[in-house]
């Protein structure tokens, strides 16, 4: 058997299908096999600035489609508000009513923004949890192909058990962190500051937490790894010295395990390229979509501080804040996984 039709009964044992459902990301139509074909031959037709450049300019005008008329709407209750109070004699009892219904109204519609955020770094790490979900058998059962089991069987329990952790943490740790945040600034401004250094400990916990998520993740992943790499040299050279050692049938096992094993490790690396690049694909769309969110708020504060009330300006600048940590949280969610498909490829070599 050639090294091409040994090629693609490997690619046929993998059983690739699962993963197309996720090619609809890109602008050109193939499959998830036909992708990796095309990496193993250095042939990709993607083409990633132009995929890049208009992943920008496309979530930039659906982001100021979709949240223009909101911040519209809040600069004219902030400039209202500001006017009225300067113009008019409202005071007292008619004043306070005033603001906290100019007050009211502004967090409302920052509220509605938050909350899309939020859907879209949750649509994003569901993507992520599902789209591993099936890469991860894949990249196992190429690793074992290559004649390294105990790899992959600590590659795919450690790997579905990091997933599933980051899943949680993300879901039911950091995600309701950076909710309360924002909530948080809105009230701290009527409380004359008492929040502040909550304020401050959950914009460090998030934004140091998740580092410290990853790092710990990716050392263990990399100890459990180097660990089952030993074990799996001593076993293997064993076992093929041993089938050698056969007369007449060593140089048909060490001819034909050493194609293998080349095709295999060639088609795992091919197909954790492809991966990676699915992965980077989808990711851009959210995370450039948050990057424009921060982006106009934080240009809604330059327009507001010189005109609108501090409190009305500090829960924008609080909104903005909050999508700086909603696109943390999603890019290191994507290193995380990246780093899933690369330890299968760089551990699996030697």
């Amino acid at each position: 058997m050639d090294e091409e039709a040994l090629i693609q009964k490997v690619m046929d044992e993998l059983s690739l299908e699962a993963l197309d459902h996720y090619m609809d990301i890109l602008p050109q139509k193939q499959s998830f096999s036909e992708l990796v074909f095309r990496v193993l031959e250095g042939k990709s037709n993607l083409d990633i600035p132009g995929m890049l450049w208009k992943s920008f300019t496309d979530s930039l005008f659906l982001e100021w489609n979709t949240v223009g008329s909101i911040l519209i709407q809040v600069m004219l209750v902030a400039l209202l508000f500001s006017i009225l109070e300067k113009w008019t004699t409202l005071g007292g009892y008619g004043g306070q009513v005033t603001f906290f219904l100019s007050y009211g109204g502004v967090v409302l519609l920052l509220v509605e923004i938050l909350a899309r955020g939020k859907t879209m770094v949750q649509g994003g790490i569901n993507w992520c949890v599902g789209y591993m979900g099936c890469m991860i058998p894949v990249l196992g059962g190429a690793t074992l192909l290559s004649g390294k089991p105990l790899r992959a069987t600590v590659y795919q329990e450690l790997t579905y058990s990091m997933v599933l952790f980051v899943e949680q943490v993300m879901e039911h740790l950091f995600l309701p962190a950076v909710d309360l945040y924002v909530l948080l600034v809105v009230g701290n401004e009527l409380l004359e500051g008492r929040f502040s250094w909550i304020l401050e400990f959950l914009f460090k916990g998030v934004s140091q937490g998740v580092k410290l998520l990853c790092g710990a993740v990716l050392s263990l992943q990399t100890l459990e790894q180097v660990m089952a790499g030993a074990r799996d040299v001593a076993a293997g050279n064993t076992v093929v010295k041993a089938l050698e050692a056969i007369p007449g049938l060593g140089n048909l096992v060490k001819t034909s395990g050493e194609m293998l094993v080349g095709c295999t490790i060639l088609i795992r690396n091919s197909i954790g390229m492809a991966g990676s690049i699915l992965l980077v694909v989808f990711l851009l769309t959210p995370l450039i979509q948050i990057l424009a969110l921060e982006v106009l708020m934080k240009g809604l504060v330059v327009v507001l501080e010189p005109v609108a009330l501090k409190s009305i300006t500090t829960a924008v600048a609080g909104l903005a804040k909050g999508m700086e940590l909603y696109r943390r949280l999603l890019g290191w969610t994507g290193i995380l996984f990246l780093a899933g498909i690369a330890m299968s490829c760089v551990f699996g070599i030697s």
